[in-house]
């Protein structure tokens, strides 16, 4: 839910109609279909800093790239895009997208979510320019270890500051330094954690639970710590595994 223009709008996944607005000029709130936008997998909305009144939607479409809009009206209008360069065809899936206004500039980050013999990867973005986004670096954890049906793959990033942080299943939680213009180019590992400590859950067994068996259709998940999101917010950063709980991290950078 974002609020835009002293409304409330919701943006779903649904393939039509999946801007909303709660309508409360009546007796009771209803929620009234008022546009829609091509999101294959994620998105995120943005009052945008550099654009005085406008608010941006970053979608996250899989093979289809990386698209932004603006939504500031019923009526959105495309005004950027990226995808990968050469991208090879049914590989490296666009998962996820952050994004932080540094150094007055607007940087985006895009995370892909995989599950085959390659790794995953982070790509730095200068969307300053809508028509014209720039890639500075990318990046994958040391070792560049096949992702492994999600067990070695990224999932979602988020700004913390200027240190960018991801959640990457068995491998951890990871924090780049992307603070300055040179940082961006060439990110650095700032921290990194990896949950270890029980909290005394122990998964249901996956010969009696369709959950505990498979995640996401067909992958095993829970026989090992895998972070499948990271959110900063009162100076520390709450990390949430699937199997060994929540943990909270005080950075030290």
């Amino acid at each position: 839910i974002h609020r835009i223009g002293g409304a409330d709008y919701v943006f779903g996944l649904m393939p039509d109609k999946n801007i909303i607005k709660i309508d409360t000029s009546g007796p009771k709130p209803r929620l009234s279909p008022v546009g829609e936008v091509p999101i294959g997998h994620d998105s995120m909305v943005v009052d945008d800093e550099l654009m005085t009144g406008k608010t941006l939607l970053y979608a996250s479409n899989g093979g289809a790239g990386f698209d932004i809009w603006d939504v500031s009206n019923p009526a959105p209008q495309k005004v950027g895009a990226w995808n990968i360069p050469d991208r090879p065809k049914d590989k490296y899936y666009i998962h996820t997208g952050a994004i932080a206004f540094l150094e007055g500039r607007r940087i985006a980050v895009v995370t892909t979510e995989d599950w085959e013999d390659y790794p995953s990867v982070a790509y730095v973005l200068d969307a300053t320019k809508l028509d014209g986004i720039e890639l500075l670096s990318s990046w994958s954890a040391p070792g560049d270890h096949a992702a492994d049906g999600l067990r070695y793959s990224m999932h979602n990033p988020r700004f913390m500051g200027g240190a960018l942080l991801l959640a990457y299943y068995h491998g951890g939680v990871w924090a780049l330094d992307l603070a300055t213009q040179a940082a961006r180019e060439h990110p650095a590992v700032i921290g990194q954690y990896m949950p270890n400590v029980s909290n005394g859950w122990t998964p249901t067994n996956p010969a009696t639970s369709a959950y505990a068996d498979k995640q996401c259709g067909e992958f095993h998940l829970t026989d090992a710590p895998e972070v499948f999101d990271v959110e900063p917010g009162d100076g520390v950063v709450y990390v949430a595994d699937l199997t060994t709980g929540l943990y909270t991290l005080k950075p030290t950078w």
